[in-house]
């Protein structure tokens, strides 16, 4: 089981691609970029949708003077329900950021919408509601940039779920590969298993090894985050990852569909895939 655990804890950590950890990180890395040589420089935070919550309760605290509501997720969830029905994702964030952050998001066109070369310290939270998949939240985000006058961004901080923040982040790469702004990832957490404790002392389980797993904290120590995927929808997202981020006729890399740039995946990562794809199939065949 510690073998299974630490391949699952190798592919997480390196699709998470956690660039920055928090907001102190964030903020540290804006204020030491080098300024362009004319104009005001302008950064971008671009928060992909996500139903995982603990990410929009991370981004909107850092950019929020209304208290944190840790731990209240769920609460806001249950309480807008009935207003979310067949709303885009980017909506639901709005609603959540305006309701309970007091964070006020406007639309491409709307006044105010728009950096202008005097602005200084301007903090400008605009949506797009466009997009539905990960190649469209690159391309659609560089449309409302360049709308809201935002051509040339000095750099692009993407928020997106820990398990695609790599593919993600690989999109822009090749959105704005014209223009190389700086990229970094920023998925406010890295998903992460530990055995169940109640397994630890088991010399035999009738369970299969991934029901027997339970999210960890960076030290090991089991969390009950709620909030986040079942352990097998989880494991299935990053083994289905993979597959997406290799440069082949199968990948999304320019020697695939071409969606994204080359990414490389070390040879730890590889090894650790085939490790978990190799006991994942033999789980299957025993069923």
């Amino acid at each position: 089981m510690a073998d299974i655990v630490e391949s699952i804890n190798i592919v997480s950590s390196f699709l998470a691609q956690e660039d920055l950890s928090n907001p102190c990180e964030v903020n540290h890395f804006l204020r030491t970029l080098p300024n362009p040589r004319t104009g005001q420089p302008t950064d971008t935070i671009v928060f992909c949708a996500s139903s995982v919550l603990a990410l929009a309760d991370t981004v909107f605290s850092a950019f929020s003077a209304a208290p944190p509501i840790a731990g209240e997720e769920s609460k806001i969830t249950r309480s807008i329900a009935h207003e979310l029905q067949g709303m885009p994702e980017a909506r639901v964030l709005q609603m959540i950021a305006e309701k309970w952050f007091g964070i006020k998001a406007v639309n491409v066109g709307d006044p105010g919408a728009k950096i202008l070369p005097h602005d200084v310290d301007k903090l400008l939270v605009v949506v797009e509601d466009q997009s539905t998949n990960c190649g469209a939240n690159a391309s659609e985000s560089r449309k409302v940039l360049e709308a809201c006058g935002v051509s040339s961004p000095r750099s692009i901080v993407v928020v997106q779920y820990p398990t695609m923040s790599r593919r993600t982040v690989a999109t822009f790469r090749k959105t704005y590969a014209d223009l190389s702004p700086r990229l970094v990832s920023w998925p406010t957490f890295t998903p992460r298993v530990a055995l169940d404790l109640k397994f630890v002392t088991s010399n035999s389980s009738t369970e299969s090894p991934i029901q027997q797993l339970q999210y960890a904290d960076r030290r090991g120590v089991i969390t009950h985050d709620e909030g986040l995927w079942g352990l097998t929808r989880f494991v299935d997202l990053i083994m289905g990852e993979i597959p997406r981020l290799r440069d082949d006729e199968n990948g999304y890399g320019p020697k695939g569909k071409n969606f994204l740039v080359h990414v490389d995946i070390p040879q730890d990562v590889d090894n650790a895939w085939r490790f978990l794809d190799t006991v994942l199939e033999q789980q299957s065949r025993q069923r």
